[in-house]
């Protein structure tokens, strides 16, 4: 759904607010929200409201290459905090 728009993190967040999100469990694992945000006609909406930009002025490579790199760094976070809990004392 995103073909020809770049959402920044101003414009997720508002996307984001579209959606009825219940409580995940602490052991939830990470999942994108890229499902929920086109099941959502209102998120589906204001994002088609957004400009198109022209891919020619962007790096895709790169840009492919840096998002990989987060994704990869927020995994490995991921993996190494996944199991912390609340402390029982």
């Amino acid at each position: 759904m995103l073909d020809g728009k770049v959402m920044d993190s101003r414009d997720f967040h508002k996307a984001f607010r579209f959606l009825q999100r219940e409580d995940e469990e602490d052991d939830a694992t990470p999942t994108s929200l890229a499902t929920e945000i086109d099941e959502s006609e209102e998120a589906r909406e204001f994002i088609e409201s957004m400009p198109s930009i022209d891919p020619i002025n962007y790096d895709l490579r790169k840009l492919h290459e840096d998002v990989q790199c987060d994704i990869d760094a927020l995994s490995k976070i991921w993996t190494e905090i996944k199991d912390i809990g609340p402390s029982k004392t």
